[in-house]
């Protein structure tokens, strides 16, 4: 998997087993060689997932600022758990292919279509 993550790091995120919001998140395709190999060296060092990057649709969506501004967002997706329970969904519109806790991120809505 080492060697996988090595030769092919435009497809290969690294994420921190135990934390959230994105901290720690590493995008391979976002990294120079040198670094993701550094990357690398650090993840084995800790406790770390290798996965698969999945390049998340985009659209311009509008946004309010001083006025009604035209943004490049990527769509993400994610679910609500509420007692234990699957309770529905949401989006959020992000900058980059990543939600971190610094992000700017907007709600978009979205619909369940079919039965």
């Amino acid at each position: 998997m080492i060697e996988l993550a090595r030769r092919h790091k435009d497809r290969f995120v690294l994420k921190p087993s135990n934390l959230y919001e994105g901290r720690g998140v590493h995008l391979g395709l976002q990294k120079s060689r040198s670094e993701w190999e550094k990357t690398i060296a650090g993840a084995l060092a800790d406790d770390y997932v290798l996965q698969e990057f999945i390049q998340e649709p985009s659209m311009t969506i509008g946004t309010w600022k001083d006025g009604l501004e035209m943004e490049r967002r990527f769509i993400h997706r994610g679910e609500f758990v509420f007692g234990r329970k699957f309770s529905g969904y949401y989006r959020p519109a992000a900058e980059g292919p990543l939600i971190d806790r610094t992000g700017r991120e907007r709600l978009v809505p979205g619909l369940i279509l079919g039965s």
